[in-house]
């Protein structure tokens, strides 16, 4: 990585003072947790039935399913190769 330079244009490239710099730069973009949760509308019409109350993962069922993977197909939403799995 090249050079950083702060909001008065100093740069840094120096790996502890580029560590550094970055750290504060993020820490100034995060807001302390009130604790208060945003309101959230349901998004499932009323009376639908759920029929998902009881689902169990084993490792015998995400190895059968993982073996199932097709190596034709693209990455998922994770960016990992189905091939990375399967193997």
């Amino acid at each position: 990585m090249g050079a950083l330079r702060d909001s008065n244009g100093t740069a840094y490239t120096n790996d502890a003072e580029k560590a550094e710099l970055l750290n504060s730069y993020f820490a100034s973009t995060c807001v302390k947790d009130n604790g208060t949760l945003p309101p959230f509308d349901k998004r499932i019409p009323v009376g639908v039935k759920f029929e998902f109350d009881n689902v169990t993962f084993t490792p015998e069922n995400v190895l059968r399913i993982m073996r199932k993977l097709k190596s034709s197909k693209s990455s998922g939403p994770d960016g990992f190769p189905s091939d990375l799995f399967k193997s």
